[in-house]
């Protein structure tokens, strides 16, 4: 009797042993559930945390833009000739005297009238390199997005802007030129605005542009 005693309680034994280590492989599988759980909740965490840092830094961006653009609003009506002539009427009136001026070199008469007309122009174009080096300089936007970005800022210009610039490559910050090229700032110019020798220019420039962006 006392044998049957003792195999009763050792299978008893046994069989609790079995039962605990049924119970532990459960409560295994369900710390397991639950770490993998957390881990997506981490990483749903973490995607969320990514997306509104990006939000933020676009927003950011935005805020800086915007703010550089009324900021060359305000350069811009800073200018002024005479007779009250400002804002995008001073470079019309710009080109309209250096017409008047022209010489066999236009360069040279463009600088001659740059320098005379003691405006305030190195405003004008340190808030264009500005705005446009901030925008090329964005790792977080791509080519397009940059595009996008400039392409705006390009309806801030009139056709005789666009000229002064071009002048101004040409006749002091060819580093400028390549900068403008390389985001087809200079699109659409009306080439009906230039001389002879600045339509050859214009020509050369056109090829110029393709072996910027090519490279």
């Amino acid at each position: 009797m006392f044998g049957a005693v003792n195999a009763l309680f050792s299978g008893l034994a046994f069989a609790g042993i079995i039962y605990t280590i049924q119970m532990q492989r459960k409560e295994l599988a369900l710390q397991r559930d639950e770490l993998v759980l957390q881990r997506e909740e981490i990483s749903k965490s973490t995607d969320e945390l990514a997306g509104q840092k990006e939000l933020m830094a676009k927003q950011q961006f935005d805020n800086t833009f915007f703010n550089l653009l009324s900021l060359h609003s305000q350069v811009l009506e800073s200018l002024e000739y005479p007779d009250n002539i400002k804002g995008h009427q001073v470079f019309k009136k710009f080109h309209t005297k250096m017409r008047t001026r022209l010489t066999d070199n236009s360069i040279v008469t463009f600088k001659q009238v740059y320098e005379e007309s003691n405006l305030a122009f190195d405003n004008f174009i340190k808030t264009t390199v500005t705005i446009v080096d901030f925008v090329k300089s964005q790792s977080s936007l791509t080519y397009t997005s940059k595009r996008q970005y400039l392409d705006f800022y390009k309806t801030q210009f009139g056709d005789h802007e666009k000229i002064f610039l071009f002048y101004y490559c040409h006749s002091y910050d060819v580093g400028l030129k390549y900068i403008l090229h390389e985001y087809n700032f200079l699109e659409g110019i009306d080439e009906s605005l230039f001389v002879d020798e600045l339509k050859e220019f214009w020509a050369f420039d056109s090829k110029f542009k393709n072996l910027v962006i090519s490279n």
